[in-house]
C-alpha cells in the first residue's frame, strides 16, 4: 500500500471539505447583506489605512467599522446620529442621539445587561472593551423572549446577521452574549 498516496487523498479530502463547510470571511467592502435597507460591508483585511465613509456627504465612520454601520444605520432609519467615539465601548455611554437635520437632541436610555425591560428594536447593543480591546456595537432589529436578532459589521465579516439567545427569569431580560455591557435605546416614535 502507497501510504504516500492515501496520506495526499486523506489530505486533499480535508481540504475540499474545509472549502466546502467552512465560510471564509469575505473581502474588504463586499457587501454582506441588507437589513431595513442599510447594506453592511466586510471590513476584512482593509487595503490600506482606515479611510472615513461619507454618506450624502456625511461622516458616518471608518469604512465598514461597527460604529460606522450603527451609525449610517440610526441616520437612514431615524434620521439621528451620535456623538463621535474613540471606541465602540464608549457608545455605552452616550447621553443623547441628535436629529441629522435640527441638531436637537433625542433622548438616549441605558440599560444595564439583566435589565428589568427587554431591549426595543432598533437599540445598539455594546459590548465591552474586553471584546478585541475595542468593544463592538450591533443594532437590536428583533426582540423575543429567547432570541434577540441583530445586525452589525466588522464582526465575522461573512454575515450581517446573528441570532443570540436571552433569557427572561425573574423580571430580568439577559442577553447570553460574552461580553455584552447592555443597551443604548434611543427616544424615537415607535409604530
Amino acid at each position: 500500500m502507497d501510504y504516500g498516496l492515501l496520506l495526499a487523498i486523506c489530505v486533499i479530502t480535508l481540504l475540499v471539505l474545509i472549502c466546502v463547510y467552512v465560510e471564509l470571511p469575505k473581502p474588504f467592502g463586499t457587501p454582506l447583506g441588507s437589513v431595513n435597507g442599510v447594506t453592511a460591508y466586510s471590513s476584512y483585511s482593509p487595503p490600506g489605512p482606515d479611510a472615513p465613509n461619507l454618506m450624502k456627504n456625511m461622516f458616518t465612520g471608518l469604512k465598514w467599522q461597527c460604529v460606522e454601520f450603527a451609525r449610517r444605520y440610526l441616520i437612514v432609519r431615524h434620521g439621528i446620529t451620535f456623538q463621535d467615539v474613540e471606541n465602540a465601548y464608549d457608545l455605552f455611554s452616550v447621553q443623547q442621539f441628535l436629529r441629522v437635520e435640527s441638531n436637537e437632541p433625542v433622548s438616549a436610555y441605558t440599560h444595564m445587561n439583566g435589565a428589568a425591560k427587554a431591549p426595543a428594536v432598533d437599540s445598539l447593543l455594546i459590548y465591552s472593551q474586553e471584546w478585541h480591546g475595542t468593544g463592538h456595537v450591533a443594532v437590536i432589529t428583533q426582540v423575543t423572549d429567547h432570541t434577540i436578532v441583530v445586525a452589525e459589521q466588522n464582526r465575522d465579516n461573512i454575515s450581517c446577521v446573528r441570532c443570540i439567545p436571552c433569557s427572561m427569569s425573574g423580571g430580568r431580560f439577559t442577553i447570553l452574549d460574552n461580553y455584552v455591557i447592555g443597551w443604548v435605546e434611543p427616544k424615537i416614535a415607535r409604530a
